[in-house]
């Protein structure tokens, strides 16, 4: 999953919360609440829903969102973690050699949604993606692999690179990879850099 993705969404909701606050604490006859929310980019409708949302329920949502990110990437895990085989070598000059594939997390209004992609270094085509409710191997991961390998059947050998993500880990997607005849690469431990066309995608 993409880190800096995760952590600018974070960001920007504990941004604005405190802009909101800002706005509630110090508005006065002579800056109105229009004027502050014009100079610090915060529209009235979202001063007004920050009104209306106790403290303790703002907490809450923090510590939720926080929670879903932390689950997004796992590598808190048992399962065998692959060597680093691409090793930031993100050009290739056929197609079907080297891939690398993430997920991320799309809020909605009502919970969560995880896209997974899997990009061909060749051209940086997405040749596959899933989308899913789930954080399972068999909803995010495993699903892109297979369309992957439909749109642009891999070759024997091809890299397929990831994080440690427990969905990348577990014993049923290295079984799909091997039968593919791929061979699968991971990122060194906290190294988003050596997935960073990947992560760059988000």
């Amino acid at each position: 999953m993409s880190l800096r993705y995760k952590k600018s969404i974070e960001h920007h909701l504990q941004e604005r919360s405190l802009i909101c606050g800002f706005i509630h604490d110090y508005h006065s006859k002579r800056w109105t609440i229009e004027v502050m929310c014009n100079v610090l980019k915060v529209s009235r409708g979202s001063y007004s829903r920050w009104l209306k949302v106790p403290v303790g329920k703002l907490k809450r949502v923090y510590m939720e969102l926080d929670e879903k990110i932390k689950k997004t990437y796992d590598s808190s895990h048992n399962y065998r973690v692959a060597p680093n085989i691409l090793n930031r070598d993100f050009y290739r000059e056929e197609p079907a050699q080297a891939c690398v594939s993430d997920i991320t997390y799309i809020p909605c209004l009502d919970g969560f949604l995880y896209l997974t992609v899997v990009l061909d270094l060749f051209d940086r085509k997405v040749i596959g993606w899933s989308m899913s409710d789930s954080l399972s191997a068999s909803s995010t991961v495993i699903p892109a692999i297979r369309m992957a390998n439909r749109n642009r059947p891999f070759i024997q050998g091809v890299i397929f690179h990831s994080d440690r993500g427990v969905q990348y880990a577990s014993k049923q997607t290295v079984n799909v990879l091997e039968s593919l005849k791929a061979c699968q690469s991971m990122s060194r431990k906290g190294n988003c850099w050596d997935n960073a066309v990947a992560e760059s995608f988000f």
